[in-house]
């Protein structure tokens, strides 16, 4: 658990809608705690903080108290968000936050390409900062905007790269530039050429679905192909609450692969060799002082992303908010 001020933080920013605008993800607690795992300072967090809120759609203050609904029953609800939140709370009070986490993810995971991955990301930037309130928050946030992109697909026996290739040479997927990004995934998933395809790789790790995200990103500089890379991030933190991992991963390649076809071919680059010498304290530095939510989720997802699959362009993915 983290100090108290950015624990204020997290409360006052609970006040706020998940979602503003036409249905965009409320980035603050992910900002801010990013930012405090970089080592920010408090008063660049409250700055931070004081920059993004006014974008925000404050929360209802004069409805009466909603009942606590199970979200299994109700799932991509947006209007039951109050009964889901109550009940989330009610549940981690009651058995604590692992044990709801054990329970609830493989409820929630297929329905993680909802509100473009953010559901999943800020319930796995809760997980990190501790605070049980805010995973209450966060895990009804993402039940309220489950989305399912149907069945996983049928196996293939050739690598994650080979499949995004083939579907893409099959069908000519045109890059998709309206809507939010889970718009883009559900389009794809419909498709008659991704339902019918042979599209889940035969033995399926998470290390290949980020080895997939991380070298897409670096291949192809694109903003759905960068909530790829968090959201692998984001599901390697809540892994660690699933007690076996074989039925979650299809659907998060299933919606990694949606966000790759959404926006057409990829030209695939090769990275350098990686170095054991990188200096991130540039990218660092440059998150700490950004106001770009982006800028700074990007950066922290890298560096934390390359202490576990070294061999992956993260640097030279996180190096370009730089550059």
């Amino acid at each position: 658990m983290y100090d108290s001020f950015l624990t204020t933080l997290l409360e006052q920013n609970r006040r706020y809608s998940p979602l503003y605008g036409d249905r965009l993800a409320n980035h603050l607690s992910m900002a801010v705690i990013a930012l405090a795992e970089l080592g920010a300072s408090d008063a660049r967090l409250r700055d931070f903080f004081d920059a993004y809120a006014p974008n925000l759609d404050r929360m209802s203050s004069k409805q009466p108290e909603p009942p606590i609904l199970s979200p299994a029953d109700h799932l991509g609800r947006e209007d039951q968000f109050p009964s889901f939140r109550r009940f989330f709370a009610h549940q981690i009070s009651k058995i604590g936050a692992d044990a709801a986490l054990r329970e609830w993810l493989p409820v929630l995971i297929p329905g993680l390409s909802g509100s473009g991955f953010h559901g999943m990301i800020r319930t796995a930037y809760a997980v990190i900062s501790g605070d049980d309130d805010e995973l209450a928050f966060s895990m009804a946030y993402w039940a309220c905007t489950y989305q399912s992109l149907g069945p996983v697909g049928h196996i293939a026996t050739i690598s994650c790269r080979d499949i995004a290739d083939r579907l893409y040479a099959a069908d000519r997927f045109a890059p998709l530039t309206d809507g939010i990004i889970a718009d883009r995934l559900r389009w794809v998933s419909e498709r008659d050429a991704f339902r019918n395809a042979a599209n889940e790789p035969a033995s399926l790790r998470l290390v290949d679905i980020a080895a997939f995200a991380a070298r897409a990103l670096y291949s192809e500089e694109d903003f759905t192909l960068l909530h790829a890379v968090t959201a692998c991030h984001a599901f390697r933190v809540l892994s660690r609450h699933v007690d076996d991992t074989t039925e979650a991963l299809p659907y998060l390649w299933q919606a990694v692969l949606c966000a790759a076809l959404s926006r057409g071919p990829i030209n695939w680059s090769t990275p350098p060799s990686p170095e054991t010498n990188d200096d991130w304290l540039p990218c660092i530095e440059a998150a700490t002082v950004s106001d770009d939510a982006h800028v700074i989720k990007r950066i922290y997802t890298c560096l934390q992303e390359a202490a576990v699959y070294p061999g992956f362009p993260y640097f030279e993915v996180a190096r370009r908010c730089v550059l």
